[in-house]
């Protein structure tokens, strides 16, 4: 049985040192299938917690993802809690 590898969506949001890191992530999964966050089985969501608006930004997109398996990264990753994750079900995994 062969797998597909996931097809997966991008959002990155913030600073373009955000998006510069993605693009680096994206670079080491050499098998990845990038797709429309529509269509994908997975999203990595960068993320910017600089600013309120961009906190907020990061979780009205945790909300609209609600039927995705979503990967955080970037600078608010690491004030994510077990909270969250009982709040937001469709966090797979958060990376700082």
């Amino acid at each position: 049985m062969t797998v597909s590898p996931p097809q997966l969506g991008l959002i990155s949001l913030g600073c373009a040192k955000n998006f510069a890191d993605l693009e680096g992530v994206v670079a080491e999964l050499k098998d990845a299938v990038l797709t429309e966050v529509e269509d994908a089985d997975i999203v990595l969501l960068n993320t910017c917690g600089f600013l309120k608006s961009a906190r907020d930004e990061v979780f009205a997109n945790l909300r609209e993802l609600s039927d995705k398996k979503v990967v955080v990264l970037g600078c608010l990753a690491g004030k994510f809690t077990s909270e969250d994750f009982k709040k937001y079900p469709q966090l797979f995994a958060v990376t700082a």
